[in-house]
């Protein structure tokens, strides 16, 4: 299967504009069976800005591990925004070390 996840900066989870980008990646992707597209809000940890950081690196590596299942996931396309960047290195790491890591864009 396909994942597309959409990640947002610190502070910014109430921001309009991150769920209308996943809802037109949905419609982008309608024709692709197995494709999935989801806004990942990982607030209120997001809404301390000092710490987003080392918050959204923690979560990206709980979300890495998830998706690093054997079979899971053969494909998966991160967008992330301002702090919210930290997270795609933090779940690549985890997907590295799993026996058979998806293609990740």
């Amino acid at each position: 299967s396909t994942v597309v996840l959409v990640i947002h900066g610190a502070g910014d989870a109430d921001n309009p504009l991150m769920p209308l980008i996943a809802a037109r990646l949905e419609g982008a992707f309608a024709g692709r069976p197995g494709t999935v597209v989801r806004y990942l809000r990982w607030d209120p940890e997001s809404d301390q800005r000092l710490r987003a950081a080392a918050t959204a690196q923690a979560v990206g590596r709980r979300v890495g591990a998830a998706l690093a299942a054997p079979g899971s996931v053969r494909e998966l396309h991160l967008i992330a925004h301002s702090v919210g960047t930290f997270m795609p290195d933090a779940i690549c790491r985890e997907l590295r070390a799993s026996p058979s890591p998806p293609r990740v864009t």
